[in-house]
């Protein structure tokens, strides 16, 4: 019970450490996305996944490291729309579009990627 307790009590003493998000933790949640879209997926388990990947990404846009490389963020920002715009393709039945989205999302996960590589 005490393992609980103490992390949550220094969550909520002091937020901005708990809250705070990396580009790498941005990076991390939308690679699981390009995972699932590799592999396969379904179309409800994309969305999840997706949802999940926005959360993070919206922590990581609302930090003060986002406005420090803005490179890096506009390529985080650039693949969740098109991870959420994928998800709209697919809902309507648009399904042709959708791969291509992926592999756009895919490559500027990569450029991402090799930018962090470099810090």
């Amino acid at each position: 019970m005490k393992k609980i307790i103490i992390p949550l009590m220094i969550c909520l003493l002091l937020p901005s450490v708990c809250i705070a998000q990396s580009a790498k933790d941005a990076v991390r949640a939308l690679k699981k996305v390009d995972a699932k879209c590799k592999v396969g997926t379904t179309l409800k388990d994309y969305l999840n996944a997706v949802a999940d990947a926005k959360f993070e990404v919206d922590l990581f846009l609302k930090s003060k490291e986002a406005q420090k490389n803005q490179y890096i963020t506009g390529a985080i920002q650039s693949a969740m729309s098109l991870y959420e715009n994928a998800g709209r393709r697919w809902m309507s039945g648009n399904s042709a579009l959708v791969y291509e989205t992926w592999e756009d999302a895919g490559e500027l996960l990569e450029q991402a990627v090799d930018e962090l590589a470099k810090e």
